[in-house]
């Protein structure tokens, strides 16, 4: 008997938690759309909390208590203020993009985005794709697509020589804003898949 109490609680507990999470994200959970613009949900700090209560609770499920917290929430597209990103009209790396971001991020209660989602997203949307130049140099580079959305290689000189640089115009920075939110999902998905072998992309920033 006490065992079914549990489960049922655990699945109380489970369902709550997908509730807030779809209010976190300013889903209204009962009819499945977005809020509206001018609702509560559509305050940062409003939604840092609620994915901070989501936090909590995969917490509780998972391990069956609540310890207290070693580390910071994971980064949510959904709890920065991207209307205040600085774009910018001289192209940008996606090292700039991200930091640029990640200077919207309270750093004492939400890790950082990742630059390799970025890329990694945009790899798998047919954005960019990995080219050998050189036997055994992988590079990054735009597709067609890429380049219809402002992304562009520009040949620059260092100590060792030319080398390319991928850098992104102002509308492949919004693209880049304006998606960050699946940026992330894809992430995680791929986090998810390969969670027995994890790698640098899902290191610290997850």
């Amino acid at each position: 008997m006490k065992e079914n109490s549990m489960i049922k609680e655990k699945d109380l507990l489970k369902s709550s938690r997908e509730c807030l999470r779809q209010l976190a994200k300013g889903i209204n959970p009962v009819t499945g759309q977005p809020v509206g613009e001018d609702d509560c949900l559509r305050d940062v700090m409003v939604s840092r909390s609620l994915f901070y209560a989501v936090d909590l609770m995969e917490q509780v499920i998972e391990t069956g208590k609540l310890e207290r917290r070693k580390g910071k929430a994971p980064f949510a597209a959904k709890a920065v203020a991207l209307e205040s990103f600085p774009y910018s009209d001289t192209p940008l790396t996606v090292s700039e993009i991200t930091n640029r971001i990640n200077d919207l991020v309270d750093a004492d209660t939400m890790r950082k985005c990742s630059l390799y989602w970025i890329s990694d997203f945009l790899l798998k949307e047919g954005y960019l794709q990995t080219v050998e130049e050189e036997p055994g140099k992988k590079e990054k580079r735009p597709t067609d697509l890429g380049l219809s959305i402002g992304i562009r290689v520009e040949e620059r000189r260092g100590q060792a020589g030319p080398y390319c640089l991928v850098l992104y115009e102002e509308c492949a920075q919004h693209f880049i804003v304006d998606n960050l939110e699946a940026i992330v999902e894809t992430a995680l998905q791929r986090r998810s898949a390969a969670k027995s072998e994890p790698t640098e992309e899902f290191g610290e920033d997850v």
